[in-house]
């Protein structure tokens, strides 16, 4: 299953245009003070770092932007227009990257590591290696570390919020090697390993199989299934993706007689309850789904960014994807991130709960207008409970499986 780990970059900042650079809670006056507190950071955390024991995997190559495309790609917020804030922003990133590669290294857990720094892409070429391990930014406000098997299955890889800050590097590894592990013991059919799987959401908005997910869901994916909660089945085809804001069109077999409705997030307001439905920790939680509630908290992202909603009702790996309702059961938006934990705490000294995100509707019927991809904008107009609300959501949201 996809675990959805989304690094944020609220940890690490300039506030307007004043010299101070905050890491981990404390305040610095230069920079260079700043990043030396980071590099001490991680050394500490490089000392807890073990070596494996087990058979180690063959060859891998590790992948991270160089700094130039880290700017290019707006991994640094726009309305940052402190230059030196910037390039302390970048520091951050290419740190956390070295330190990490330096991790694979010490682990032991491949016979040969070699680094390559190069422009963003969605999936870096083997070159004759066995695995790769890269960082891919689908948008400005995310980024994502996975290792990638030469037979295409791949795992996300994330931090243990939960660990001992001196243990973070080591939790990275850690998922790295149960990746690793996972991919190894796959089935065999034929004579050949199966690719493992990861997951998310998608659904549908109209009668002719056309459906929405988030782009990071469907990427790199040499197969698409859509399973309903019902237990039916589709192979589906990717039509479109937005790999900046995060959207994908797809397209189904299926012919659904119930679909999303869209209604216009302009006239959204803040404290209006929402409800998601979708798959999250199938392997964990129940695989006919889980729906659950909150409020918009604010209708602005991080800095600001006006794509998004923030909200309330809790997120986990699996719900990427997934539709974000009102009262009403009208689709307002597709749920696409929650807040980094591990980067908030290390700023804050304190760990943020149900922070989460959603893209709003109108990019997305802007999305699907550039496409000529027909959808019903015609709302309900009355409450609905929050069970009705469930039935009617299991008849067009379904799990997308990415083998």
């Amino acid at each position: 299953m996809k675990k959805s780990i989304t690094l944020l970059f609220l940890a690490f900042y300039i506030s307007g245009c004043a010299s101070t650079y905050t890491y981990n809670g404390t305040t610095y006056s230069s920079r260079n003070d700043a990043v030396n507190a980071i590099h001490n950071f991680y050394s500490r955390n490089m000392d807890y770092v073990s070596e494996s024991t087990s058979e180690k995997n063959g060859s891998a190559l590790f992948v991270f932007p160089t700094r130039f495309e880290y700017l290019k790609n707006g991994l640094i917020n726009p309305h940052n227009t402190n230059e030196d804030g910037r390039q302390y922003l970048v520091d951050t990133m290419e740190i956390n990257a070295k330190y990490l590669f330096d991790a694979v290294k010490k682990s032991q857990l491949f016979n040969k590591v070699d680094l390559q720094r190069t422009s963003l892409t969605k999936s870096p070429s083997f070159s004759g290696y066995d695995y790769i391990i890269w960082q891919y930014l689908p948008n400005p406000q995310q980024t994502s570390w996975y290792v990638q098997r030469k037979d295409g299955s791949r795992s996300n890889l994330g931090f243990d919020f939960g660990t001992n800050q001196h243990l973070r590097i080591q939790s990275w590894v850690n998922s790295l090697k149960l990746a690793l592990k996972n991919a190894n013991k796959g089935p065999i059919e034929g004579g050949k390993r199966t690719p493992s799987t990861s997951s998310g959401t998608g659904f549908f908005i109209n009668q002719h199989g056309y459906g929405l997910t988030n782009a990071h869901v469907v990427s790199n994916c040499s197969d698409i299934t859509l399973k309903m909660p019902n237990q039916q089945t589709s192979k589906i085809t990717l039509i479109k993706a937005d790999q900046i804001n995060d959207i994908a069109i797809f397209k189904s077999s299926m012919k659904p007689t119930s679909y999303g409705k869209l209604r216009s997030t302009k006239s959204i307001k803040a404290g209006e309850p929402v409800s998601l439905y979708g798959f999250p920790l199938v392997s964990t939680l129940s695989t006919s789904g889980n729906v659950t509630s909150g409020n918009v908290s604010a209708l602005t992202g991080i800095r600001d960014d006006s794509r998004f909603f923030q909200i309330t009702a809790p997120v986990q790996p699996g719900n990427s994807g997934g539709p974000l309702f009102d009262d009403k059961g009208n689709v307002i938006g597709i749920v696409t991130e929650k807040l980094n934990a591990l980067y908030i705490a290390a700023q804050t000294g304190d760990i943020p709960q149900n922070v989460n995100f959603s893209l709003k509707n109108n990019l997305i019927i802007n999305f699907l207008d550039t496409n000529n991809i027909p959808y019903s904008s015609t709302i309900n107009s009355k409450i609905i409970s929050l069970v009705d609300l469930t039935e009617k959501a299991k008849e067009f949201t379904g799990q997308i499986l990415c083998n």
